[in-house]
């Protein structure tokens, strides 16, 4: 199972906030490639990133979760069901 809400996510709040990925990737010390690699999905950031990304710009994590525990909920009914 991939987590394609993770990618869609971290989009979402820097569109939101009007920020360019290097504007982004400044205001979390990291670099801006890592910035796109999250954005792609071709890796993802970590829970203690994730953390600071939900602090810093003050979107909660719940949201997140929400979004990955009905995707989980699907799968597993759809499983049930074969």
């Amino acid at each position: 199972m991939t987590f394609k809400y993770i990618p869609k996510f971290l989009l979402n709040i820097r569109v939101d906030q009007g920020l360019t990925q290097a504007e982004f990737a400044d205001r979390l010390f990291i670099s801006p490639k890592t910035i796109s690699n999250w954005e792609r999905g071709i890796n993802l950031p970590p829970l203690d990133v994730l953390i600071n990304i939900s602090k810093t710009f003050q979107v909660p994590l719940a949201r997140l979760f929400e979004q990955i525990d009905k995707k989980i909920s699907l799968f597993m009914m759809q499983k049930e069901k074969n």
